[in-house]
């Protein structure tokens, strides 16, 4: 209390060391709401089964979403100090150091192992796809620029970044392009929005990207037209992808515009709670648009619309819709409440990595699918923003004091969880391990 009426600290308001009230409230009430939606879409699923398991490729039935949501809760009730915090921060941005050195190993040709694909590119790393690759690798740039500018050994998270963004880019997935460009201007403008001069860097950031997007769609619209000066560039590898953005008679930008027209009068049909999760493939099939036919091929099978929200209802209807974006504007409003005073370094950083990463992720949905890899991480980072922004005694400025800091990483002892550790264990070698050894 004497901390947080200190003169010298930041306002009750945005220091986040005491979160309102009606927060925590709020906040597990719409989890439920989410919850609550999907089960009973499953529950009146056209495949319950499915919608419970998940489809063998995607797996992204009723439990995986309550993985997410479990280990959403958890995260956020118990990331109580900076210490945690950094630490989760930490995992999460070093975490993608592998994967991203195995795409690059993948781009110079000297990948031991040979994979199959019909992607556009080959870096697919360890997520399988190379969408997938860009989808994950969204999320922790911003992350790993958030460390960069907190200015303690910048040269790691340099060499760091560098790699993630030419992983990226090697991955030609427009989507992820689309989205690494959105957690850019939002990075740069939650940044600017807590500067000492704000009005000023407000106004250099918003000219700065304005030119950026000016000189990006001049690019793009000469490469798109036949009488443009760049048309002799269109087939490079860097640019073809770019160049066929235009196309809507051919290739995947027609694939999903053609799905998408097809999807809505679906919704419509089962508009309350959708089809259950995990159903579109039979659904999709019995209305299957034979234009998709020249656009795809014949053995392509669609089980996913490629847009968060025609996803969401046909699986859960407008009730996930509806909870699923009241969860994500609520959090988005604490966000932008809980934003950081001017010269907090540390919070600065945290609150425009975690915005820009959220903000990306959510564009490149737009366009493609969530899967574990990336929906684990995605809700990791909304667990550790809510976290940061509730405050539940996180410092502002200054580290922890050493011996605070060493009982934080001090390990308490945890005997009765040895129970329920043990089934868990037994549980994933059933439902998990031994369907894949069996592949």
């Amino acid at each position: 209390e004497k901390e947080r009426t200190s003169p010298t600290g930041p306002s009750p308001g945005r220091s986040g060391l005491k979160p309102p009230l009606l927060w925590p409230a709020l906040l597990s009430g719409l989890v439920l709401a989410l919850v609550t939606a999907f089960s009973l879409a499953t529950a009146f699923s056209v495949d319950s089964r499915t919608s419970l398991w998940g489809s063998y490729d995607r797996q992204q039935g009723l439990l995986t979403l309550g993985a997410y949501l479990v280990l959403f809760t958890l995260t956020v009730s118990h990331l109580r100090s900076r210490v945690q915090v950094e630490r989760l921060w930490l995992a999460l941005v070093w975490g993608s150091a592998p994967v991203a050195a195995y795409g690059l190993l993948q781009a110079a040709g000297l990948d031991p192992l040979s994979w199959e694909t019909d992607a556009a590119s080959g870096v697919l790393s360890t997520l399988g796809r190379a969408n997938f690759l860009g989808s994950y690798l969204v999320l922790v740039a911003p992350l790993t620029a958030g460390r960069l500018v907190l200015g303690r050994r910048r040269w790691p998270y340099a060499l760091l970044l560098a790699g993630q963004v030419a992983c990226l880019a090697l991955t030609q997935a427009r989507a992820a392009w689309l989205g690494m460009g959105a957690a850019l201007v939002v990075g740069l403008l939650t940044w600017a929005v807590t500067g000492h001069r704000r009005r000023l860097h407000m106004a250099a950031v918003a000219l700065a990207i304005l030119a950026l997007v000016v000189l990006a769609c001049g690019i793009v619209a000469s490469l798109n037209l036949a009488a443009g000066p760049l048309p002799p560039l269109a087939g490079a590898p860097w640019l073809e992808r770019l160049a066929a953005l235009a196309d809507v008679n051919s290739g995947s930008s027609a694939a999903r515009l053609t799905t998408w027209r097809a999807t809505l009068p679906l919704v419509g049909e089962r508009m309350v709670l959708g089809y259950g999760p995990e159903t579109m493939r039979p659904v999709f099939a019995r209305i299957f648009p034979p234009e998709l036919v020249y656009y795809q091929g014949r053995h392509v099978s669609v089980d996913r619309a490629h847009n968060l929200w025609l996803d969401t209802g046909i699986s859960a209807g407008l009730a996930g819709i509806v909870a699923l974006g009241a969860l994500l504007a609520a959090w988005g409003w604490r966000a932008w409440r809980g934003r950081p005073g001017h010269g907090q370094g540390w919070e600065r950083a945290i609150w425009a990595g975690v915005l820009a990463a959220v903000a990306g992720h959510l564009v490149d949905l737009q366009f493609s699918i969530d899967l574990p890899a990336s929906g684990t991480v995605f809700w990791l980072v909304l667990a550790m923003g809510a976290a940061v922004w509730a405050g539940r005694g996180l410092p502002t400025g200054k580290p922890l004091p050493a011996h605070r800091e060493a009982r934080a990483l001090k390990p308490g002892r945890r005997s009765y969880l040895a129970p329920p550790a043990l089934l868990v264990l037994v549980l994933a070698w059933l439902v998990c391990a031994r369907p894949l050894l069996a592949d």
